[in-house]
């Protein structure tokens, strides 16, 4: 029997940019789930316990920071991606206890490598 493909959670309120993300990590062959707002991230994240959540961390309403913050506090130990244009985002990527972030712009590639990069880690 096979193993499944690792679940990745992608949360981000650019419906376009959400769809070259899926589409790029569905051809890697990983399932795909996505969220359009923190408050949907926080339901799916906790009921499909995704393997990788990759974070947008500018979202309406609610920051990407709180989002990963709530998961924590969840007792989601999944791995944590923030993905941001901020120029401080090493310093939001420890604050809010993610394991990576990807400063935009980035090509597809250096978004598989870290993703699967992670998930060898945390497996």
């Amino acid at each position: 029997m096979a193993l499944a493909a690792p679940l990745i959670l992608v949360i981000g309120d650019d419906p376009d940019i959400l769809q070259v993300y899926v589409g790029a990590l569905e051809l890697e062959g990983f399932p795909v789930l996505c969220a359009q707002n923190a408050f949907d991230g926080v339901g799916l994240a906790s009921a499909q316990q995704p393997d990788l959540v990759l974070l947008d961390l500018h979202l309406p309403r609610v920051n990407g920071g709180w989002l990963a913050d709530a998961l924590r506090r969840r007792g989601i130990s999944t791995t944590i991606v923030l993905i941001t244009a901020d120029r401080n985002a090493k310093q939001w990527a420890e604050e809010h206890k993610a394991d990576a972030f990807l400063e935009k712009p980035f090509d597809l590639g250096e978004l598989i490598e870290l993703v699967r990069g992670r998930l060898m880690r945390s497996a």
